[in-house]
């Protein structure tokens, strides 16, 4: 843990756990798994059972406290459920790509801001196809500018963790939100770095 910026703690209920233990078991009983070596087939092992039964009052505890001793520059993630784990993933994926927007900035006159932002610059946004209607916190950095009140900008969102994938695709329209509508934009490109 010394060498990681970052630790991730699966952190399941032990019913969840021990549940896919044995979903397991009955699904390759006496075969390989191919994440297996060869020879070591799937079977029902009682001390297994026992230490997956056992791991949140004898194991977790050291976990923590080794956890809680490392240096405070250590970005620890705890997920404590399937849906947390795969929201996480995902926010990786959105996280590893270069996304860059297209953004129409509105004038004074019709309600946009006086001074327009030349770096970073976070804000709300509200996406044209979310089917809630939620708002997300973006992160934009104009990388060009293509006239007074369009830019073009890297795109990201303040906590990809959290983000939905299903937002990120070309073409899709938002508008920026403060109080009321400063600008609309347009995903215009994706890069997977």
């Amino acid at each position: 843990m010394q060498a990681a910026d970052t630790i991730v703690l699966l952190d399941l209920p032990r019913w969840v756990c021990l549940f896919q233990v044995l979903k397991r078991i009955a699904q390759y009983r006496n075969e390989r798994r191919s994440d297996m070596a060869i020879g070591c087939n799937e079977r029902l092992d009682l001390s297994f059972l026992k230490f997956v039964w056992e791991f949140p009052a004898k194991q977790r505890p050291t976990i923590k406290e080794k956890l809680s001793k490392l240096p405070a520059d250590k970005k620890i993630i705890v997920l404590r459920s399937r849906k947390e784990a795969e929201a996480f993933l995902e926010g990786i994926h959105i996280a590893s790509q270069r996304i860059l927007a297209k953004i129409s900035w509105l004038t004074p006159e019709t309600g946009g801001k006086k001074k327009l932002p030349r770096d970073s610059y976070s804000t709300a946004a509200f996406f044209e196809c979310s089917p809630s209607n939620e708002g997300w916190s973006l992160v934009l950095k104009p990388v060009s500018w293509i006239d007074d009140h369009t830019s073009i900008c890297e795109f990201s969102f303040l906590f990809p963790v959290q983000a939905p994938r299903s937002l990120v695709y070309i073409g899709n329209k938002f508008v920026l939100y403060e109080s009321s509508v400063v600008a609309y934009g347009e995903i215009i490109e994706i890069q997977c770095l």
